[in-house]
């Protein structure tokens, strides 16, 4: 990131592109669709990110997809200096 020190650098995450869970059979599922503006700078806030997955559903990959998700305030897409790689985290429900 570049900027003058003490500025805010605003990006938008697409959640329905950032977060999506998978299944063993590879069927996908995105979260809910929002745009969340995130500050790179500034204070901290949370958001809650939703994702419908079958009352069936017990235990799949929670994947991240930085490139898709991620956006300029305006929009549009990042240039990166590096690309960040995407990640998938193993998650199973109890019960």
């Amino acid at each position: 990131m570049s900027g003058a020190i003490g500025s805010v650098i605003g990006y938008q995450v697409y959640t329905h592109r950032f977060f999506t869970v998978s299944t063993a059979d590879g069927k996908r599922y995105p979260a809910e669709k929002a745009s969340v503006e995130a500050e790179a700078l500034g204070g901290l806030e949370s958001y809650g990110v939703y994702i419908d997955v079958p009352e069936s559903f017990r235990a799949g990959t929670l994947r991240v997809d930085p490139v898709a998700g991620l956006r300029q305030a305006d929009g549009d897409p990042i240039t990166w200096i590096v690309t960040p790689k995407g990640g998938g985290f193993p998650i199973k429900l109890a019960g």
